[in-house]
Protein backbone atom coordinates (compact mmCIF):
# COMPACT_ATOMS: atom_id res chain seq x y z
CA UNK A 1 0.00 0.00 0.00
CA UNK A 2 2.83 2.40 1.17
CA UNK A 3 4.56 1.66 -2.38
CA UNK A 4 1.19 2.59 -4.06
CA UNK A 5 0.98 5.63 -2.99
CA UNK A 6 4.50 6.75 -3.35
CA UNK A 7 4.40 5.73 -7.24
CA UNK A 8 1.04 8.08 -7.41
CA UNK A 9 3.18 11.19 -5.71
CA UNK A 10 5.79 10.29 -7.72
CA UNK A 11 3.71 10.16 -10.44
CA UNK A 12 1.23 13.41 -10.09
CA UNK A 13 4.96 15.27 -9.77
CA UNK A 14 5.70 14.57 -12.81
CA UNK A 15 1.82 15.68 -14.50
CA UNK A 16 1.68 18.76 -16.56
CA UNK A 17 0.15 22.00 -14.16
CA UNK A 18 -3.47 21.95 -16.27
CA UNK A 19 -3.32 18.05 -15.42
CA UNK A 20 -2.35 18.32 -11.73
CA UNK A 21 -5.34 21.11 -11.44
CA UNK A 22 -7.66 18.75 -12.70
CA UNK A 23 -6.55 15.85 -10.44
CA UNK A 24 -7.12 17.92 -7.45
CA UNK A 25 -10.63 19.62 -8.68
CA UNK A 26 -11.54 16.07 -9.16
CA UNK A 27 -10.45 14.79 -6.06
CA UNK A 28 -12.03 17.15 -4.14
CA UNK A 29 -15.36 16.80 -5.85
CA UNK A 30 -15.56 13.41 -5.26
CA UNK A 31 -14.77 14.29 -1.50
CA UNK A 32 -17.59 16.76 -1.80
CA UNK A 33 -20.10 14.10 -2.92
CA UNK A 34 -19.47 11.57 -1.09
CA UNK A 35 -19.52 13.92 2.36
CA UNK A 36 -22.73 15.16 1.61
CA UNK A 37 -23.99 11.47 0.63
CA UNK A 38 -22.56 10.22 4.20
CA UNK A 39 -23.18 13.16 6.18
CA UNK A 40 -26.50 12.47 7.98
CA UNK A 41 -28.64 16.02 9.55
CA UNK A 42 -31.41 15.83 11.83
CA UNK A 43 -34.03 16.27 9.48
CA UNK A 44 -37.05 14.77 7.87
CA UNK A 45 -39.47 14.99 4.87
CA UNK A 46 -42.33 14.05 3.56
CA UNK A 47 -43.32 13.55 0.46
CA UNK A 48 -46.59 12.54 -1.72
CA UNK A 49 -46.06 8.45 -1.65
CA UNK A 50 -48.81 6.39 -3.37
CA UNK A 51 -52.10 4.87 -3.30
CA UNK A 52 -52.86 1.23 -2.00
CA UNK A 53 -55.83 -0.91 -2.77
CA UNK A 54 -57.40 -2.26 0.19
CA UNK A 55 -58.03 -5.53 -1.59
CA UNK A 56 -53.98 -5.90 -1.87
CA UNK A 57 -53.99 -6.11 1.66
CA UNK A 58 -56.86 -7.61 2.88
CA UNK A 59 -58.42 -10.27 1.22
CA UNK A 60 -62.29 -11.57 2.28
CA UNK A 61 -62.64 -15.16 0.45
CA UNK A 62 -66.03 -14.78 0.34
CA UNK A 63 -66.47 -16.13 -3.47
CA UNK A 64 -63.32 -16.91 -5.31
CA UNK A 65 -65.44 -16.18 -8.47
CA UNK A 66 -66.39 -12.31 -7.53
CA UNK A 67 -64.05 -9.66 -8.97
CA UNK A 68 -63.43 -7.08 -6.74
CA UNK A 69 -64.90 -3.77 -8.23
CA UNK A 70 -64.81 -1.77 -4.68
CA UNK A 71 -62.27 0.45 -6.06
CA UNK A 72 -61.50 1.33 -2.46
CA UNK A 73 -57.85 2.82 -1.73
CA UNK A 74 -56.09 4.09 1.23
CA UNK A 75 -53.39 7.07 0.72
CA UNK A 76 -50.02 6.91 2.30
CA UNK A 77 -46.80 9.21 1.98
CA UNK A 78 -43.19 8.33 2.20
CA UNK A 79 -40.96 9.70 5.16
CA UNK A 80 -37.30 9.56 6.11
CA UNK A 81 -35.84 10.88 9.40
CA UNK A 82 -32.39 11.85 9.65
CA UNK A 83 -31.48 12.28 5.82
CA UNK A 84 -28.41 13.14 4.43
CA UNK A 85 -27.31 16.30 3.34
CA UNK A 86 -27.56 15.80 -0.44
CA UNK A 87 -31.36 14.66 0.07
CA UNK A 88 -31.70 17.53 2.22
CA UNK A 89 -30.76 19.96 -0.09
CA UNK A 90 -32.72 18.26 -3.15
CA UNK A 91 -36.07 18.22 -0.93
CA UNK A 92 -35.73 21.32 0.55
CA UNK A 93 -34.64 23.45 -2.91
CA UNK A 94 -35.64 21.12 -6.01
CA UNK A 95 -39.61 19.94 -4.81
CA UNK A 96 -42.24 21.91 -3.92
CA UNK A 97 -44.12 19.24 -2.92
CA UNK A 98 -41.76 17.59 -0.21
CA UNK A 99 -42.47 19.33 3.29
CA UNK A 100 -38.77 19.40 5.35
CA UNK A 101 -38.79 19.87 8.88
CA UNK A 102 -36.07 19.94 11.73
CA UNK A 103 -36.17 17.31 14.35
CA UNK A 104 -34.63 17.71 17.74
CA UNK A 105 -34.09 13.53 18.87
CA UNK A 106 -32.93 14.59 22.07
CA UNK A 107 -36.00 16.52 23.21
CA UNK A 108 -38.15 13.94 21.88
CA UNK A 109 -39.19 11.25 24.09
CA UNK A 110 -39.07 8.21 21.00
CA UNK A 111 -35.67 7.21 19.62
CA UNK A 112 -35.85 6.78 15.50
CA UNK A 113 -36.44 3.43 15.87
CA UNK A 114 -38.60 3.33 17.97
CA UNK A 115 -40.98 5.63 16.23
CA UNK A 116 -40.41 3.06 13.32
CA UNK A 117 -41.54 0.06 15.52
CA UNK A 118 -44.72 2.67 16.60
CA UNK A 119 -45.81 2.58 13.39
CA UNK A 120 -45.06 -1.09 12.67
CA UNK A 121 -47.98 -1.68 15.48
CA UNK A 122 -49.92 0.92 15.12
CA UNK A 123 -50.99 -0.97 11.59
CA UNK A 124 -51.61 -4.04 12.62
CA UNK A 125 -53.77 -2.46 15.01
CA UNK A 126 -56.01 -0.57 12.44
CA UNK A 127 -56.27 -3.78 10.69
CA UNK A 128 -57.44 -5.77 14.01
CA UNK A 129 -59.54 -2.78 14.62
CA UNK A 130 -61.40 -2.54 10.90
CA UNK A 131 -62.26 -6.32 10.74
CA UNK A 132 -64.07 -6.36 13.70
CA UNK A 133 -65.52 -3.34 13.38
CA UNK A 134 -67.15 -4.32 9.57
CA UNK A 135 -67.47 -8.10 10.64
CA UNK A 136 -69.63 -7.09 13.98
CA UNK A 137 -71.49 -4.19 11.70
CA UNK A 138 -72.44 -6.61 8.91
CA UNK A 139 -73.24 -9.32 11.37
CA UNK A 140 -75.84 -7.48 13.56
CA UNK A 141 -77.55 -6.39 9.61
CA UNK A 142 -78.36 -10.35 9.78
CA UNK A 143 -75.65 -11.64 7.33
CA UNK A 144 -74.20 -15.42 7.81
CA UNK A 145 -70.74 -14.43 9.09
CA UNK A 146 -68.45 -14.92 12.39
CA UNK A 147 -65.46 -13.24 12.88
CA UNK A 148 -63.79 -15.59 14.94
CA UNK A 149 -61.59 -13.71 17.56
CA UNK A 150 -60.40 -13.83 21.36
CA UNK A 151 -59.15 -11.18 23.87
CA UNK A 152 -55.37 -11.59 24.54
CA UNK A 153 -54.37 -8.23 26.64
CA UNK A 154 -53.16 -4.92 26.20
CA UNK A 155 -50.45 -4.50 23.26
CA UNK A 156 -47.39 -2.00 24.05
CA UNK A 157 -47.69 0.44 21.25
CA UNK A 158 -45.60 3.05 22.43
CA UNK A 159 -43.06 3.55 25.29
CA UNK A 160 -40.72 7.02 25.31
CA UNK A 161 -37.58 5.18 25.83
CA UNK A 162 -35.80 8.41 26.30
CA UNK A 163 -37.56 9.15 29.35
CA UNK A 164 -37.72 5.67 30.93
CA UNK A 165 -35.44 2.62 29.83
CA UNK A 166 -36.73 -0.33 28.22
CA UNK A 167 -35.65 -3.54 27.17
CA UNK A 168 -35.89 -7.27 28.18
CA UNK A 169 -36.25 -6.79 32.08
CA UNK A 170 -39.04 -4.36 31.35
CA UNK A 171 -42.22 -3.64 28.84
CA UNK A 172 -41.17 -3.08 25.00
CA UNK A 173 -43.26 -2.45 21.89
CA UNK A 174 -45.28 -5.22 20.96
CA UNK A 175 -45.43 -6.64 24.17
CA UNK A 176 -48.70 -7.47 25.09
CA UNK A 177 -49.88 -7.47 28.77
CA UNK A 178 -51.69 -10.10 29.88
CA UNK A 179 -51.36 -10.33 33.93
CA UNK A 180 -50.04 -7.84 36.36
CA UNK A 181 -49.70 -9.82 39.67
CA UNK A 182 -52.75 -12.16 39.94
CA UNK A 183 -55.47 -9.78 38.22
CA UNK A 184 -55.80 -11.22 34.55
CA UNK A 185 -56.24 -8.25 32.28
CA UNK A 186 -59.79 -8.85 30.36
CA UNK A 187 -60.25 -5.18 29.15
CA UNK A 188 -58.62 -1.65 29.34
CA UNK A 189 -60.53 -0.53 31.87
CA UNK A 190 -59.07 -3.45 34.23
CA UNK A 191 -55.41 -2.72 33.30
CA UNK A 192 -56.14 1.11 34.11
CA UNK A 193 -57.50 0.09 37.08
CA UNK A 194 -54.59 -1.72 37.56
CA UNK A 195 -51.59 1.17 37.04
CA UNK A 196 -53.55 3.71 38.59
CA UNK A 197 -53.40 1.84 42.07
CA UNK A 198 -49.70 1.74 41.27
CA UNK A 199 -49.52 5.06 40.52
CA UNK A 200 -50.83 6.25 43.97
CA UNK A 201 -48.75 3.56 45.58
CA UNK A 202 -45.82 5.20 43.62
CA UNK A 203 -46.71 8.82 44.71
CA UNK A 204 -47.01 7.39 49.15
CA UNK A 205 -43.78 5.35 48.49
CA UNK A 206 -40.82 5.82 46.24
CA UNK A 207 -39.79 2.15 46.85
CA UNK A 208 -43.02 0.56 45.63
CA UNK A 209 -42.34 -3.32 43.79
CA UNK A 210 -44.42 -3.75 40.75
CA UNK A 211 -45.35 -7.65 41.13
CA UNK A 212 -44.89 -9.85 38.56
CA UNK A 213 -45.84 -8.94 34.83
CA UNK A 214 -46.78 -11.32 32.39
CA UNK A 215 -46.98 -11.13 28.50
CA UNK A 216 -46.86 -12.25 25.56
CA UNK A 217 -43.63 -11.48 23.63
CA UNK A 218 -42.98 -12.34 19.78
CA UNK A 219 -45.26 -15.13 20.78
CA UNK A 220 -43.99 -16.74 23.87
CA UNK A 221 -45.00 -16.60 27.34
CA UNK A 222 -42.82 -14.53 29.28
CA UNK A 223 -42.42 -13.49 32.92
CA UNK A 224 -41.24 -10.17 34.27
CA UNK A 225 -40.10 -10.50 37.97
CA UNK A 226 -38.45 -6.81 38.11
CA UNK A 227 -40.15 -4.68 35.84
CA UNK A 228 -38.91 -1.03 36.13
CA UNK A 229 -41.28 0.05 38.55
CA UNK A 230 -41.40 3.98 37.85
CA UNK A 231 -42.68 3.17 34.16
CA UNK A 232 -45.64 1.01 35.51
CA UNK A 233 -46.54 3.61 37.86
CA UNK A 234 -46.63 6.73 35.68
CA UNK A 235 -48.26 4.95 33.55
CA UNK A 236 -51.24 5.42 36.14
CA UNK A 237 -50.81 9.18 36.41
CA UNK A 238 -50.71 9.94 32.84
CA UNK A 239 -54.09 7.18 32.65
CA UNK A 240 -55.92 9.12 35.29
CA UNK A 241 -55.07 12.71 33.67
CA UNK A 242 -56.85 11.38 30.19
CA UNK A 243 -59.79 8.81 31.71
CA UNK A 244 -61.99 11.85 31.84
CA UNK A 245 -62.05 11.68 27.85
CA UNK A 246 -62.00 8.01 27.66
CA UNK A 247 -58.57 7.83 25.82
CA UNK A 248 -56.01 5.14 25.61
CA UNK A 249 -53.26 7.54 24.65
CA UNK A 250 -51.55 8.33 27.83
CA UNK A 251 -49.16 10.99 27.34
CA UNK A 252 -46.28 9.76 25.75
CA UNK A 253 -47.39 6.12 26.22
CA UNK A 254 -50.09 4.20 24.08
CA UNK A 255 -51.64 1.14 24.58
CA UNK A 256 -54.61 -0.63 22.74
CA UNK A 257 -56.64 -3.98 23.22
CA UNK A 258 -55.03 -6.97 21.52
CA UNK A 259 -57.28 -9.85 20.17
CA UNK A 260 -56.61 -12.74 18.57
CA UNK A 261 -58.51 -13.54 15.36
CA UNK A 262 -58.53 -16.82 13.57
CA UNK A 263 -58.54 -15.98 10.14
CA UNK A 264 -58.79 -19.39 8.58
CA UNK A 265 -62.29 -20.54 10.86
CA UNK A 266 -63.47 -16.75 10.28
CA UNK A 267 -66.52 -16.90 7.98
CA UNK A 268 -65.79 -15.90 5.52
CA UNK A 269 -62.36 -16.53 5.61
CA UNK A 270 -59.58 -13.82 5.61
CA UNK A 271 -56.19 -13.65 3.96
CA UNK A 272 -53.87 -10.84 5.04
CA UNK A 273 -51.02 -9.92 2.30
CA UNK A 274 -47.84 -8.41 2.65
CA UNK A 275 -47.97 -4.52 2.90
CA UNK A 276 -45.26 -2.13 2.91
CA UNK A 277 -46.98 0.42 4.60
CA UNK A 278 -47.56 2.16 8.36
CA UNK A 279 -49.45 3.93 10.74
CA UNK A 280 -53.37 3.53 11.28
CA UNK A 281 -54.51 6.08 8.81
CA UNK A 282 -55.99 3.74 6.92
CA UNK A 283 -58.41 2.39 9.11
CA UNK A 284 -61.47 3.85 7.92
CA UNK A 285 -60.92 3.21 4.29
CA UNK A 286 -60.44 -0.67 5.19
CA UNK A 287 -63.33 -0.99 7.51
CA UNK A 288 -65.45 0.56 4.34
CA UNK A 289 -64.11 -2.34 1.90
CA UNK A 290 -64.72 -5.09 4.21
CA UNK A 291 -68.03 -4.12 5.15
CA UNK A 292 -68.85 -3.84 1.48
CA UNK A 293 -67.32 -7.22 0.58
CA UNK A 294 -69.29 -9.05 3.24
CA UNK A 295 -72.45 -7.04 2.13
Amino acid sequence: MRKLFADFFRNFKLKKLRTKISLILVAVLYVFIVTVCLVRVEVEFTSPGTVTRVSQVIEINGDADDEDDSKVYTVSVYSKTKISLAQYFISKYFDKNIDVRLVDHEDSAYTVSERDKMDVYAKKQSIQDSLIVAYNYAKDEGKDIELVYSYMGVCVCAIPANYYGTGPESLMIGDVVTAIGDKEITSMNVFREIVEFYYDEYLKDNKVTIPVIKLLRNGKEVTLNACNAKVVANLGGYSKASKENNEIRVNEYYFYDYYQINYATSNPSISIQNYNTVGPSGGLMMSLYIYNALT
